[in-house]
């Protein structure tokens, strides 16, 4: 194993080399041989040679303590109820071809399967979600590259073994490599874009530790530090990095507020994880934000992630940062979009969870959470509407009556507010071609999203809710 040299390790990945491209490349080729022969104790010294993270110093020292934690004796939490029924995950498959072009903008997208769910699953992931027309352009095609570079690691056991796949994942290193030489050469060192940049690298090198983590799904363990498991999480998620990005487009709180920015990455990762939580506990899981906090705490955790939502929701109409309700309401309806996670059909396919199996938790119940929230907690923690939390709820009452407006005389997103979930997927897709120039229809429906506070939402991961719909057998390796 000592012989073999992962490049993404490497101590001179930020240095100019016309060879980046290629070795990154060899990192994803390799991966077979090293994960017979890896062993976690090997993660530290990976960790301190390495410059990614040399712009986000906090999160490294979190991704660095995570890493020393697994080769520690890890603990096997309690066992909590946890719920299990749901569609079943699919693999790499696209919804429909929305993202295509403006993936053929940066690279040659293969007609095939593998072609089209990479424009969805990898590039639109991150294109989808940002507003485009306020980022550096070639930063912003750098980290959809780096999103789809991701998904060679990320995806890597279910990836289709088809001829077109490695010379379109040669590429997309290639692209990855361009980024990192256009960011030290264009951006200075203090402009965030730095920061995006590294936090992108750190994510395709935890994704690619992720892969190698030893994990058989036969039982839940983790370490020891909440904290530390969180920050991975927002890392691993992306979420960190393209919160970074939606602040740099939205130019709003200083860009040395790492808070807002943390607090608003967890309120993301938060969607996508409670969208996530029954595949996930199928295959035991650990990094799934309810579930880090569950174990962490040993309490049920959808009123814990709910009642830090709120907070952060309310706070961003307290502070006009109308950005936050944007970026994160982008990752709701991708998470509706996305073909593979089925949760259109989850969300439509929920019965109200029964009181009597609900236990009684205090929505404060987790310091650590707590510690990133920006609000001070409130006198009625169990109260989750949203405009109850403003200060303004004129501007509440202005967002939502806007984006009904939108929806009464847009012939694209017509009904949304009135459609099934099933039904929102052909609005949202409808949307999402009117992205490439313009972005009232997406903002529209993320607003609303958010703001409407849908039960079924925070019903997906309640152990109390039951799914009604259909379901097959499925593998886990689809997680």
């Amino acid at each position: 194993m000592t012989a073999i040299k992962i490049h993404l390790f490497g101590p001179d990945l930020y240095v100019p080399n016309d060879e980046c491209g290629r070795q990154l490349a060899s990192d994803i080729r390799l991966l077979p041989k090293i994960m017979k022969n890896w062993n976690p104790a090997m993660w530290p010294a990976l960790f301190d040679a390495s410059p990614v993270g040399s712009y986000n110093k906090e999160m490294k020292s979190s991704l660095l303590s995570e890493s020393l934690a697994w080769v520690r004796e890890l603990k096997e939490p309690p066992p909590q109820l946890r719920v299990l029924d749901a569609p079943p995950r699919l693999g790499f498959v696209a919804r429909s071809k929305v993202f295509v072009p403006a993936m053929a903008e940066i690279m040659e997208v293969p007609r095939t399967q593998f072609g089209y769910a990479m424009a969805d699953l990898g590039f639109g992931y991150t294109w989808g979600s940002l507003d485009t027309r306020r980022l550096c352009q070639a930063c912003l095609r750098g980290s959809c590259a780096a999103s789809m570079f991701t998904i060679c690691s990320d995806y890597y056991e279910f990836l289709p073994r088809s001829p077109e796949v490695d010379p379109a994942m040669e590429t997309m290193a290639e692209l990855v490599a361009g980024y990192i030489r256009h960011v030290h050469q264009e951006h200075a060192e203090d402009q965030l874009e730095r920061k995006i940049m590294d936090a992108w690298l750190m994510c395709i090198l935890t994704a690619y530790l992720d892969i190698l983590r030893p994990h058989d799904g036969s039982k839940l363990l983790c370490p020891d530090n909440e904290l530390c498991s969180i920050k991975f999480r927002l890392v691993s998620s992306s979420f960190f990095a393209s919160t970074l990005q939606q602040l740099n487009a939205a130019q709003g709180p200083s860009t040395e507020d790492l808070d807002i920015v943390t607090a608003v990455a967890s309120v993301s990762c938060a969607i996508h994880d409670v969208c996530d939580r029954r595949h996930d506990n199928i295959g035991n899981v650990y990094y799934n934000l309810l579930t880090i906090v569950s174990v962490h705490t040993g309490l049920e955790s959808v009123d814990i992630l709910r009642r830090f939502c709120v907070d952060v929701w309310a706070w961003a109409i307290n502070h006009d940062a109308e950005w936050i309700l944007h970026a994160t309401g982008r990752v709701f309806i991708s998470q509706i979009y996305t073909a593979r996670y089925q949760n259109d059909v989850l969300l439509d396919h929920l019965t109200a969870p029964d009181p009597c199996s609900r236990p009684v938790v205090d929505p404060y119940g987790d310091p650590v959470l707590n510690s990133l929230n920006p609000m001070p907690p409130t006198a009625t923690p169990h109260n989750y509407s949203i405009r109850d939390r403003c200060q303004d709820t004129d501007r509440y009452d202005e967002i939502i009556s806007s984006s009904i407006a939108h929806f009464e005389a847009c012939t694209s997103c017509r009904s949304y507010n009135s459609a099934s979930w099933q039904e929102r997927v052909q609005i949202i897709t409808a949307a999402l071609h009117t992205k490439y120039t313009r972005m009232d229809c997406v903002n529209s429906i993320a607003s609303y999203t958010i703001l409407s506070q849908p039960e079924e939402f925070w019903w997906a991961a309640d152990p109390a809710a039951r799914y009604t719909g259909p379901t097959v057998e499925w593998s886990t390796k689809l997680i």
